[in-house]
């Protein structure tokens, strides 16, 4: 295990966590995160292929994720998105092939820069529930990931209130389109670069769904 690695879990395991806890390790990390955090912390993949195995050579499929103990998978990363390209049909095939084996899902939705400048967050971020609406017959084990593309690397975080105008359409996007139930159930998580600015914020979860964080790095 690397010396980061270790001083994470080893940081991670003193914290008192008050609320549900995922981990989501790079893939060769797995195990060895799995096996050293407490069972209170449940670990999620990065990401998932579209189906069952097949000649798709350095892909990870559901199965193997639930073989290393995973729970959770991370789809429709905003690199996953704008890097490798995979777009919004493909990742709700994803999806609801990962919740066919029993892995529950973080769906991740979030508009670039030039689409919050031209007014279109609400927009991009309905079409991309939608294809997740469109291949999934059930959001039970569904966690939505607000996470604004235009605040990775850029040097901007989303003010609170931004993120909350879009946690409560996101909310009343589900209640009309999906169901009252479904948009009271479903937890809204909002993910990006200065999110620790969240921690002290209580008056967000008072907005229509339960607001967590979904709290990212990256190592060189």
């Amino acid at each position: 295990m690397t010396p980061n690695c270790s001083t994470f879990i080893s940081t991670f395991q003193a914290t008192y966590i008050r609320y549900n806890a995922v981990v989501a390790p790079p893939f060769v990390y797995i195990d060895q995160v799995k096996s050293s955090l407490t069972d209170r912390v449940e670990i999620s993949a990065q990401n998932a292929w579209v189906g069952k195995g097949g000649a798709f050579t350095g892909e990870i499929s559901a199965e193997q994720l639930i073989d290393v103990g995973c729970k959770w998978v991370i789809l429709g990363h905003s690199e996953r998105r704008h890097i490798i390209g995979e777009d919004n049909e493909f990742i709700g095939k994803k999806a609801a092939y990962a919740l066919s084996q029993n892995l529950k899902v973080i769906a991740c939705i979030g508009e670039k820069l030039e689409e919050r400048e031209a007014g279109n967050t609400f927009e991009i971020s309905f079409q991309q529930l939608k294809a997740f609406a469109d291949s999934i017959s059930s959001w039970t084990d569904v966690v939505i990931a607000y996470e604004p593309v235009w605040a990775i690397g850029t040097g901007k975080v989303a003010t609170p209130l931004q993120a909350q105008e879009v946690h409560v359409a996101v909310c009343d996007w589900l209640k009309k389109n999906i169901s009252p139930e479904v948009a009271s159930a479903t937890r809204i998580i909002y993910g990006g670069p200065g999110v620790c600015h969240y921690c002290e914020l209580g008056d967000l979860e008072e907005s229509c769904c339960l607001m967590i964080l979904l709290i990212s790095g990256y190592h060189e």
